[in-house]
């Protein structure tokens, strides 16, 4: 049999290496082509493995996904010789993965070529990762070797926290041993607790409008050769995923009843005058706090059967183009919201979710510095958190609103970017936000985004089966192109005040990676007691609005009263 290979042309022998891949073992390095090379020095030589591009490009394409990345860049960087070198990297990346080795020359590489490849995840890279390379368990691996590492903010932490939220799926998390999930919080409540000691944001939270080559206009970057390209990324902020990563572990963990709510003992003991209890907790807002509930993430694609088809909208992902587009960092061009890192129209609707509160006397023994003070030894408490928000859109025929600091204000963020000298006044048809600025004389109208969701329809999370964000609930009817600015006005709904308080709310959305920041006040002047907070964060690919809050009123640095929160996108209601 051997010697009729040998007389076949080195293109036959090509495709019948081809299909003893594809009829093999799906998963892991392409170990089946080994039976053809060994079988003599003939057919070793005309595989040519070492050298036969095509071949390894066609192994890449069987092995591995293409079409996201032929969106974000293009056809000319999938050559041969760019998916060669692509095959040949990550099959030793995943071995080392598989095989649990931490060296320091290859940690972080490879940390990077898992987290690429789960950002241009359709149906194969997630299981090549997840199923054979076990990376969950090296993830585990990786914070227990670095646990004694001082800096929070690294970057191969932020890599494996980042990773470790992407790959908490409900099999991954019933596998984690009781071991393994405390040793795991144990990382992440460091992140959490002391997150305004580390990197929060893509960009300083202080910067409106920024510009590549603005010193500290980005912060931790790194240059990465990827499929033939040396491209110039941000490291990710782990913060968040810290925060998503141990919320969806102590809501799939049943046992866990240290933050299923707060009494309202502890918030008139531990908040004192910024936050205490506004209501009775009733059996309604319970079914409200189960409601918002952190869910796995969702495989694209069952294990079980990785034999079947995805469908046409797995082949055409685009769930994760949110993030690449901050790990970029690239300007929109003119600073536009076409082709940025948010969806016009996403934000508008209910929102609900929750917020940790810091125990504020171990908190602040943490900020003065106390001997005896550590992140670790601050505990945080979970309340639930409900806002509904509009969105008025600025085009670029019109002049927007300056930030405060273009007028010479200092500490705009904490006023959501915008002056401190304006007013801002809704229409009552729901059409413009009308801008009236009290020192120049001088007014804006900004267009209101109308969402085509009828209110009564059944309250549920905005997620696809897959668990990313379904952004094809925005109005295609309403034009979103050429917007410049973004402004949000926002409220506490009656029902959800009279448990947690009533609130106004203003914000504005930053182009060029799409934070979005949120000032929220007390709506009634008799609860000027539940103080001003303002919330920083991010909508991502998921769907899930993240980030960190903070008090408002002392305008400190660092602030005196600090945490995270997650909200989640509701239909209808």
């Amino acid at each position: 049999m051997s010697c009729a290979l040998e007389l076949l042309a080195p293109e036959l022998i090509t495709r019948i290496a081809l299909f003893v891949i594809e009829d093999g073992e799906p998963l892991g390095p392409p170990s089946s082509i080994l039976s053809l090379t060994v079988t003599n020095r003939t057919l070793y030589q005309k595989l040519s493995l070492n050298e036969n591009s095509a071949l390894l490009a066609d192994i890449f394409r069987i092995k591995f996904d293409t079409s996201v990345i032929k969106r974000r860049f293009c056809e000319c960087n999938l050559t041969s010789t760019n998916l060669a070198v692509e095959l040949k990297k990550r099959c030793l990346v995943l071995r080392r993965i598989r095989s649990g080795l931490l060296s320091e020359k290859t940690a972080a590489n490879d940390l990077w070529e898992a987290y690429l490849m789960l950002l241009e995840n359709v149906r194969w890279n997630e299981m090549q990762l997840m199923d054979w390379a076990r990376l969950p368990s090296f993830l585990v691996a990786y914070l227990e070797a670095n646990k004694n590492d001082g800096n929070l903010d690294s970057m191969g932490k932020a890599l494996a926290v980042s990773l470790l939220w992407m790959t908490s799926t409900a099999e991954s998390l019933l596998s984690e041993s009781q071991k393994d999930r405390d040793f795991i919080l144990s990382v992440l409540q460091p992140l959490i607790v002391g997150g305004f000691c580390n990197t929060n944001f893509y960009i300083p939270e202080s910067a409106f409008r920024t510009y590549r080559g603005d010193p500290g206009s980005h912060l931790k970057r790194v240059s990465i050769s990827h499929f033939g390209q040396e491209i110039d990324l941000s490291v990710p902020t782990s913060i968040h995923s810290a925060f998503l990563a141990m919320v969806v572990r102590l809501d799939f963990d049943s046992k866990s009843q240290k933050v299923l709510g707060l009494s309202s003992d502890f918030v008139n003991r531990a908040l004192t005058n910024l936050i205490r209890d506004v209501g009775d907790i009733n059996e309604d807002t319970t079914e409200r706090i189960a409601d918002t509930l952190l869910l796995p993430r969702v495989r694209q694609i069952n294990p079980s059967n990785i034999q079947r088809i995805p469908s046409p909208r797995y082949l055409t992902s685009s769930q994760d183009d949110l993030e690449w587009s901050r790990l970029r960092g690239l300007t929109p061009q003119n600073h536009l919201f076409d082709t940025g890192p948010f969806v016009p129209g996403h934000l508008t609707g209910l929102w609900a979710g929750k917020l940790m509160i810091p125990e504020l006397q171990a908190y602040r023994a943490y900020l003065a510095g106390a001997s005896d003070s550590s992140p670790a030894r601050v505990d945080m408490y979970q309340t639930s958190l409900y806002m509904r928000f509009g969105e008025h859109f600025c085009f670029q025929d019109d002049t927007p609103v300056p930030s405060g600091s273009e007028l010479g204000e200092t500490d705009d963020h904490l006023n959501a970017w915008l002056p401190r000298t304006y007013s801002f006044i809704e229409d009552r048809r729901g059409q413009f936000l009308d801008i009236h600025d009290g020192s120049r004389r001088r007014d804006v109208r900004y267009k209101t985004y109308q969402s085509h969701k009828v209110r009564g329809e059944t309250s549920t999370q905005v997620t696809t089966e897959n668990g990313s964000a379904d952004f094809s609930q925005a109005n295609h009817d309403f034009n979103t192109n050429g917007i410049v600015d973004i402004i949000v006005t926002g409220e506490t709904e009656q029902r959800h005040g009279t448990d947690w308080g009533h609130f106004r709310i203003i914000g504005r959305i930053r182009p060029q990676d799409g934070l979005i920041i949120l000032r929220r006040s007390p709506a009634n002047s008799d609860e000027s007691w539940l103080g001003t907070w303002v919330f920083r964060g991010y909508v991502l690919s998921t769907g899930l609005f993240v980030g960190r809050w903070r008090e408002a009123t002392s305008g400190r640095a660092i602030p005196i009263l600090e945490g995270p929160f997650l909200l989640m996108k509701q239909t209808g209601d």
